[in-house]
């Protein structure tokens, strides 16, 4: 069951809420505003993912907590019955409403839109691999987002990884592949036709195995239309509850998001200069 919680991500904190935010709710909702006040973060995302209800009363919690941080807000995976009370009560502006956590990144200008070394030809082949790999393999159909380059100093929202080297003689860097846990229980039930609802060590190593087969294919259609000569490599797998993500190479990396019904995971490139 989801609690009331804050996490800061670096630049920018993150609040994820329970399923009905209620009365009994209060004490803690203050609390975990009290904590978030005294972060460093410059920017707060609010997470509603799951959430079906709250009081209007609570509105004005969120808007003392932006006064008195006097940090920008913004608001995702609010169900619509919430969004309306919200902009009756004129309160719309302070949520901030966004539809995804990149843009909610982007309006942070914590992200821009194009990256300084990663071009549409070399980031296209692990688009059309990663859905491939999703669509053959895992029975999964995802959408593309809208890619965004990510500072170093940022986090994703994830709970497993797949991570692998891309080597190569013109540059080194990593892919990874990072997954909210619901979002990799989803895909992984999708994959073998059995509803799994949580990730132990039987059912991890499929994180590497997706990153595995979208770096092949990538590999295979960029050495043959290029002279990157990238190299074989093995993937890792990195496991726990809001886990952050180091690259080798120092740069910003590309993220491209993919969305299926239940939310988003992400595909992240960084390469740097032999």
């Amino acid at each position: 069951m989801k609690e009331i919680s804050f996490q800061s991500k670096g630049s920018h904190g993150l609040f994820t809420f329970s399923e009905r935010i209620s009365l009994n709710d209060e004490e803690i909702l203050v609390s975990v505003f009290n904590k978030a006040s005294n972060s460093e973060c410059h920017f707060f995302i609010l997470d509603f993912k799951g959430t079906e209800s709250m009081i209007p009363k609570f509105f004005r919690l969120f808007t003392k907590f932006s006064k008195e941080t006097a940090q920008k807000m913004a608001t995702i995976n609010m169900n619509k019955s919430m969004q309306k009370e919200i902009i009756d009560a004129g309160v719309d502006n302070v949520f901030n409403f966004k539809s995804s956590y990149a843009e909610a990144l982007t309006d942070f200008g914590i992200v821009t839109g194009k990256s300084p070394k990663l071009d549409v030809n070399f980031i296209n082949p692990f688009i059309q691999a990663t859905i491939n790999t999703f669509g053959v393999q895992a029975n999964t159909k995802i959408k593309l987002g809208k890619l965004f380059v990510k500072d170093p100093r940022i986090d994703l929202p994830m709970d497993i990884a797949g991570i692998i080297g891309i080597t190569s003689k013109k540059f080194n860097g990593t892919l990874a592949i990072c997954f909210p846990a619901d979002i990799f229980l989803k895909i992984y039930s999708n994959m073998i036709g059995m509803e799994h609802t949580k990730i132990d060590q039987d059912i991890e190593d499929a994180a590497g195995e997706f990153t595995n087969i979208i770096l092949g294919q990538a590999k295979s259609q960029l050495n043959d239309n290029s002279d990157y000569q990238i190299q074989k490599a093995i993937p890792s797998v990195f496991r726990g509850e809001g886990i952050t993500l180091n690259h080798v190479a120092a740069s910003a990396s590309v993220v491209v998001p993919f969305q299926i019904e239940e939310g988003e995971f992400y595909l992240d490139i960084c390469l740097d200069p032999a």
